[in-house]
């Protein structure tokens, strides 16, 4: 059987360390990556939905000037 010294062990459980410290990394730089574009179609998603109600009160409010509008427009012709 081989014998490993103290710091054969130590270094070699340092090497691990830093393979599993730079994974580690990978894995949070890859997760942070997913939540920040999960993040950014959240919030497009929301920006679409309530600026998508704004403009239909918009267009129903205008909707209802050019109606009067026309009515106006009609009563003064009749």
């Amino acid at each position: 059987m081989l014998k490993v010294s103290f710091i054969q062990r130590l270094v070699i459980f340092c090497k691990d360390s830093n393979y599993i410290a730079a994974y580690s990394e990978l894995i949070y730089k890859k997760i942070k990556k997913a939540m920040q574009s999960f993040a950014l179609s959240l919030v497009t998603l929301l920006h679409m939905t309530f600026n998508s109600d704004k403009v239909t009160m918009e267009n129903h409010l205008q909707h209802n000037v050019i109606k009067r509008q026309k009515e106006s427009e009609y009563r003064l012709i009749h």
